[in-house]
């Protein structure tokens, strides 16, 4: 996924494979509160069943099908 065209980006690479785009308008705490929804995010994903053997996208889709059934 591609930060919006238009929007300056401050590009952040971890020492892992991560690259984060982070808005350049947003101030530091607007930043880290959007992180910490991010990391929380994360944790969802690795209590799935089997979140060690399986991508971020499969983990994506798993959680997303979670939620539809919960919706409904």
């Amino acid at each position: 996924m591609e930060a919006e065209q238009g929007i300056p980006v401050i590009w952040y690479e971890t020492s892992g494979r991560i690259r984060i785009a982070i808005p350049a308008e947003l101030t530091a705490p607007e930043a880290k509160a959007a992180l910490a929804e991010f990391v929380s995010f994360l944790d969802e994903l690795s209590k799935l069943p089997h979140a060690d053997t399986v991508s971020m996208a499969e983990a994506y889709n798993m959680a997303s099908d979670i939620r539809k059934r919960e919706a409904h």
